[in-house]
């Protein structure tokens, strides 16, 4: 498990990294590690320098890699930086992944109620600040979704959100029906 950011936006960095450290090793994450670029949810990465980052920390691509979805989520910029960075490190990997939302998942996890219960348990005890201020846009945390998609799609998806750059719905066919809904960064 690899946290990009430093988890510093409110001066709570070595809280939240240690926070962080702790979950993983309460779900049996073997290697957690934080590259420690600047916490700003409203700001941007350094992506070239995010994807030397991950490189160096992966000389050998990991078998299977999760990550942010290329609108963030819930539109965290940061997020959004990540899942291009992640699809620049790696590109054409077989096995990457970016959650679902919003779109229809060819890889499902579903949990059962005591590793969903756990999984709660252990993020409400690590993250209360965050989930008291996200659980109303949080979805069904049993069911997890993941999608592969082309570095192209994730490309276009970076263009209009981080620099309003209109996308056509050939170049972004997994957001097709919802880039309308889709307001680009000011």
């Amino acid at each position: 498990m690899v946290c990009v950011t430093d988890g510093d936006f409110e001066g709570e960095g070595a809280q939240r990294v240690a926070a962080c450290e702790q979950a993983c090793a309460e779900l049996g994450v073997s290697s957690f590690s934080c590259l420690g670029f600047p916490d700003d949810p409203a700001g941007c990465l350094d992506l070239d320098a995010l994807v030397a980052a991950l490189r160096a920390r992966f000389p050998e691509p990991p078998e299977l890699i999760f990550t942010h979805s290329p609108h963030g989520e819930y539109g965290h910029f940061n997020h959004i930086d990540v899942s291009l960075a992640v699809h620049r490190a790696f590109p054409g990997h077989p096995r990457l992944y970016v959650v679902a939302a919003h779109m229809f998942p060819e890889l499902r996890v579903q949990l059962d109620e005591s590793t969903f219960s756990r999984k709660l348990e252990i993020a409400t005890r690590h993250y209360t600040k965050q989930l008291r201020q996200a659980w109303r846009m949080m979805t069904n945390l049993a069911d997890e979704g993941f999608v592969r998609l082309p570095a192209s799609e994730v490309e276009a998806m970076h263009e209009l959100l981080m620099e309003g750059e209109a996308v056509a719905s050939e170049r972004a066919p997994h957001y097709r029906h919802v880039l309308p809904l889709i307001r680009p960064r000011r």
